[in-house]
């Protein structure tokens, strides 16, 4: 006798593909990428370059859900380390650099509001203190029900390959990046530093081999910061670089804004709008390619 009359098979459910682009990341990337043209004013390469990459990377993973991940004003870090990200200063052409950021900010702001406004059934989340990393982390940790893709070279993200549902994309690379150990990454990077963030290493000179050698030794890292009298230089980096010291007021304000969102149905006849507004004409070809793309996102 056959049982499959009285038996109901559960196909198991099948968790959303949810992509978090990390927007100035993948801005500066592209940026830094184009050999620089005085008479671009506008920044108009740099506009079909980005509409370029996320073309491929909307194709390549086909999303149910897409957050564009954005940063935010008067960052918290600062608080716990007031030289954090302090190296990092954009303002008009120098010598050294023709690019003129004051002109380039402005356009990049002017896009995303363009981009946002046509885009209506995918979420643009910027959180007050907050940086695109913090929303990326929390949204991560909060989100077990999803599978999700990170689109950024930023390695500090490495650290969130500790949970199953997610993989971070390279678009430049054009690659899925692999992460064996993502403990032993964060371990390594709080003891030797982050110099794109400005956050110090714990001691002159120390490198990842030293870092790595002193977390395997028998005495362990507890004992080798004690001996240093390096505790609080530790815990300061790691307050800076790993997600899980997020303060719990941050994660609240980041899962409620992720939650609140209400996406709105997307409206082709307004594509074409958006590309002639920011003078996007060379990519009128891809046209029914980004329909087909932005009518499947929820």
């Amino acid at each position: 006798m056959s049982f499959s009359k009285f038996c109901t098979i559960i196909e198991p459910v099948k968790k959303p593909e949810v992509l978090l682009i990390d927007f100035s990341n993948l801005a500066m990337r592209c940026l830094f990428s184009l050999p620089f043209d005085p008479l671009d004013e506008n920044f108009n390469r740099w506009k079909i370059l980005m509409m370029g990459s996320l073309k491929k990377t909307f194709i390549k993973f086909n999303p149910d859900k897409v957050i564009f991940c954005l940063e935010g004003h008067n960052n918290w870090r600062k608080l716990v380390y007031t030289d954090y990200k302090a190296n990092r200063v954009y303002g008009p052409p120098t010598d050294a650099n023709h690019i003129d950021f004051d002109i380039f900010f402005g356009e990049m702001q002017r896009f995303i509001k363009s981009f946002s406004s046509f885009l209506t059934n995918v979420q643009f989340l910027s959180v007050d203190r907050c940086e695109a990393d913090d929303l990326i982390g929390v949204i991560v940790k909060s989100h077990p029900e999803w599978n999700i893709t990170c689109q950024s070279s930023d390695r500090d993200f490495y650290q969130l390959y500790k949970y199953s549902n997610y993989k971070q994309y390279d678009g430049i690379k054009k690659k899925i990046i692999e992460v064996l150990d993502p403990k032993m990454y964060l371990l390594e990077k709080v003891i030797t530093g982050d110099a794109g963030d400005n956050v110090p290493k714990l001691k002159t000179g120390i490198g990842q081999k030293r870092a790595a050698a002193i977390i395997n030794s028998s005495d362990g890292l507890d004992e080798w910061l004690k001996k240093e009298n390096l505790e609080k230089e530790f815990e300061r980096n790691m307050k800076l670089i790993s997600f899980d010291c997020i303060p719990e007021e941050i994660s609240f304000n980041i899962n409620k804004a992720v939650n609140d969102w209400n996406s709105i149905p997307f409206d082709p006849k307004k594509t074409m709008n958006f590309l002639i507004e920011n003078k996007l004409t060379a990519m009128f070809d891809d046209f029914e390619v980004f329909i087909n793309i932005f009518q499947k996102i929820k």
